[in-house]
């Protein structure tokens, strides 16, 4: 297992959706603990949201 260190906010969306596709974290987890806008049905960044978050 790998130890990640730092604000997980700042985790690349790209390197969550990794996790999540590899099972390390659920998309809940992706979304509570990093940040991270991911489409539940093709698990893919939801960009539409991501911009209006920005």
């Amino acid at each position: 297992m790998t130890l990640i260190t730092g604000d997980p906010f700042e985790r690349s969306v790209n390197k969550v959706l990794d996790d999540v596709k590899n099972g390390n974290v659920t998309l809940h987890q992706a979304v509570e603990d990093y940040g991270a806008v991911l489409r539940s049905d093709t698990l893919e960044v939801d960009k539409q949201v991501r911009a209006r978050a920005q």
